[in-house]
């Protein structure tokens, strides 16, 4: 951000850390994906944080947790923005530059696998891993964390189901694949993390295939890492 001033010193920063503490839990140090995507933002500031590519950018070591510090850097970049734009366009200029830049980390060599190995991280941070002895090896999310899955991947609109068809579709896969048994009762609120992984790596090939004909590559890239 150059010399400019963090917003951790300003207003803007007392909003953000009391966004952060109202919906952290008491006993972690960070935000699971699905807190991060209940933060309300600023008036002068409206984000949705239930967008990928935003959260993608906010997490900036990729480790699957959200952090008051990782906040705090992408406010900055937001209190940049918003210096040269109009109010009515920050969304969507946040959204689309935040696009280019997972688009850029995608196009690399190890890109596609970098990509579902952060999303796989982000939503085994938020929800717990179980297994079931029937499946030795095999491990599943809940149906809390799919839940959030299916926010963050707008699956109304791109698979054009509820989220108990999705859930139920995911379940599908699973069954399929020989990794569980959606007559075990004992599996009626979970699926294979392998599936998650298969749904994130589908998301991304559709979303390749989406900027490769709108060509956003073109909109500067954001740094929001601390100089």
């Amino acid at each position: 951000m150059g010399g400019a001033q963090s917003v951790a010193s300003t207003s803007l920063g007392g909003y953000i850390q009391s966004q952060y503490d109202l919906v952290k839990a008491a006993d972690q140090p960070f935000l699971t994906v699905k807190q991060a995507m209940t933060l309300t933002p600023p008036r002068d500031y409206p984000l949705d944080f239930s967008h990928v590519a935003t959260l993608w950018v906010i997490d900036s070591n990729k480790d699957g947790r959200f952090t008051a510090d990782e906040l705090m850097a992408f406010g900055d970049y937001c209190c940049q923005v918003s210096k040269h734009i109009r109010t009515h366009e920050f969304q969507i200029q946040v959204q689309a530059s935040c696009t280019v830049t997972m688009w850029n980390a995608l196009s690399r060599t190890d890109g596609e696998d970098a990509f579902t190995e952060w999303f796989t991280t982000v939503l085994k941070e938020n929800g717990p891993i179980s297994q079931v002895a029937d499946y030795p090896g095999v491990d599943f999310l809940g149906r809390d964390t799919v839940g959030t899955l299916y926010e963050m991947l707008n699956a109304r609109r791109v698979y054009g189901i509820d989220l108990q068809g999705f859930f139920d579709l995911m379940q599908q896969v699973g069954e399929e694949m020989g990794i569980m048994d959606i007559e075990n009762e004992s599996l009626d609120d979970i699926v294979p993390v392998v599936v998650v992984k298969q749904f994130c790596r589908d998301f991304i090939r559709g979303f390749r295939q989406m900027m490769k004909e709108v060509q956003l590559h073109e909109l500067p890239t954001i740094n929001t890492t601390s100089s």
